[in-house]
């Protein structure tokens, strides 16, 4: 109460758990579907890191990345 109407949405919302974990760039223990926008989206399987370079998401793990070419 008393807050302006975005604070109140952030503290007050229940956010969808595959946008806020595909916004960590960082290993995550579980898979987390990232919007690639355009209505695209792939899963990042757990223990894939994430960035965007180049124009494009890319992902990356000890022995696997997934990229466009």
């Amino acid at each position: 109460m008393g807050h302006d109407p975005t604070a109140a949405r952030v503290l007050e919302d229940t956010w969808d758990r595959d946008h806020v974990l595909s916004r960590f760039p960082h290993q995550l223990p579980v898979d987390v579907r990232t919007g690639l926008g355009d209505h695209w989206s792939v899963v990042r399987s757990a223990g894939l890191t994430a960035r965007f370079a180049d124009g494009a998401d890319q992902f990356a793990g000890p022995d696997r990345t997934a990229a466009p070419p």
